[in-house]
């Protein structure tokens, strides 16, 4: 069932191949050569990596979390992994962490068990409990000393935002609360009460790239790049 879920590299499948996005990716899945190569720039110095349109080897379904994560909060949203003759709301956790490097962020979802299961007419059972690795978040303008989460909650919003989007939640249904954990605390209610609309105005890359500049300009987030 999780199989075809789009959140494992999109929706398209050749017949006899798979995934249709797995044609584009490279022999080096290392996350170096992914993110020098394979990732997507919204604006000058941020990037990311979506499994929903392209999954390398370190990202997917885990069975357990990983013990760096740390719960960012938890989101009731439309289902979008499948295509489905009825609009579906589950909730799932968001959990992120530190990928190799400290400007370099992984986010994990946890889409809860039981609303698949009333989704698909299963019992609980049958439905398996994994931890989806689906975004690499990457602040590269900013230094490993000056990338706290904990210290930017600025880049926490930047980061979910950008998630949201990339699982195709613009237009769709969305509340999202906050963990009781210190990092969510400092997510702010009036983020939390204006993240729909803010997502229902994103359309397309550009209207993403816009919004990011707005908060590069507003918190003085680093887009200039180093001379190589």
């Amino acid at each position: 069932m999780k199989d075809l879920f789009a959140r494992y590299g999109g929706h398209g499948f050749i017949i006899g191949k798979g995934r249709a996005s797995a044609l584009n990716l490279p022999e080096d899945q290392s996350l170096d050569n992914m993110l020098d190569h394979h990732s997507v720039e919204i604006i000058p110095n941020l990037y990311y990596i979506s499994s929903y349109t392209l999954r390398p080897e370190f990202m997917g379904a885990m069975s357990e979390l990983p013990e760096n994560m740390i719960k960012l909060g938890t989101a009731e949203h439309d289902f979008t992994d499948a295509f489905l003759q009825y609009e579906h709301t589950v909730r799932s956790d968001v959990f992120v962490g530190i990928h190799q490097y400290l400007n370099v962020f992984s986010v994990v979802i946890r889409t809860y068990e039981e609303d698949l299961a009333d989704m698909y007419c299963c019992p609980k059972s049958q439905v398996t409990k994994t931890y989806d690795y689906v975004l690499t978040f990457h602040p590269k303008g900013q230094s490993e000393e000056n990338c706290s989460l904990l210290d930017h909650p600025e880049y926490v919003e930047m980061l979910l935002i950008t998630l949201f989007f990339t699982m195709g939640l613009n237009g769709l249904s969305l509340e999202f609360t906050p963990s009781s954990r210190k990092i969510g605390k400092n997510i702010s209610t009036e983020f939390c009460n204006n993240l729909q609309p803010m997502l229902n105005n994103l359309t397309n890359d550009e209207d993403l790239k816009n919004l990011m500049l707005e908060y590069a300009e507003t918190y003085g987030f680093n887009m200039r790049k180093e001379p190589k």
